[in-house]
């Protein structure tokens, strides 16, 4: 296995050989690492993925990974282009954006892009800090992901009539269903037509 290098553009591998989902909780811990110490990580991370193989799993696993640490995290409900998430992370004002893709990689390859807070490729700057917070974590490794429960949700984030709660470890519940619904007022069918009318304005802003 190669060694793991987070570039400009962050980090490709060839699919169960180097991408593995162990590699993706190491680059992403790393990714949330750096938002922590170096960004507002309240504002929150997006997290979108293209429809190579296995792209949804790792966005998940990256979500997870980025929501262990406190920090807000939005996981897209549906396959997106990497512009969506560039546009919605200086639309939303987020901390930054992980977009899970190869680009233009043979269909073997897969990757992890990390949008900076102005919504385009981290600066040179950004890279050495997450290529450090990367190097201790392949050195000193990170704690295991809490077993996924219904929690508290921080904030309530509306969507015309209905509002999807903001960060859990299973972000993308909609609020109505969890223990204790962030919003009482809408019943989980409109949470539900909520969420999907977001997930169309964000393919219909990138087309």
């Amino acid at each position: 296995m190669s060694q793991i290098v987070f570039g400009t553009d962050g980090w490709r591998g060839v699919i169960a050989e180097d991408f593995t989902d162990e590699n993706v909780r190491k680059v992403t811990q790393a990714i949330a690492r750096y938002v922590v110490r170096c960004e507002q990580p309240e504002k929150g991370v997006l997290v979108g993925y293209d429809t190579r193989y296995g792209s949804e799993r790792f966005a998940r696993i990256a979500a997870d990974t980025i929501a262990a640490t406190g920090t807000p995290v939005w996981l897209a409900d549906s396959f997106c282009p990497t512009p969506a998430i560039s546009l919605l992370v200086r639309l939303r004002g987020a901390a930054g954006g992980v977009m899970i893709t190869a680009s233009h990689n043979p269909y073997k390859w897969n990757g992890v892009k990390y949008k900076a807070s102005y919504g385009s490729s981290a600066s040179p700057a950004i890279v050495a800090q997450i290529e450090k917070e990367l190097a201790h974590v392949q050195a000193n490794g990170f704690p295991r992901l809490p077993a996924r429960r219904i929690w508290r949700p921080w904030k309530s984030w509306w969507i015309g009539s209905g509002c999807a709660a903001r960060n859990s470890a299973s972000a993308w519940i909609p609020c109505t269903e969890r223990r204790k619904g962030c919003c009482g007022k809408s019943s989980p069918s409109t949470a539900s037509r909520a969420m999907k009318s977001a997930a169309r304005a964000t393919r219909s802003l990138a087309a």
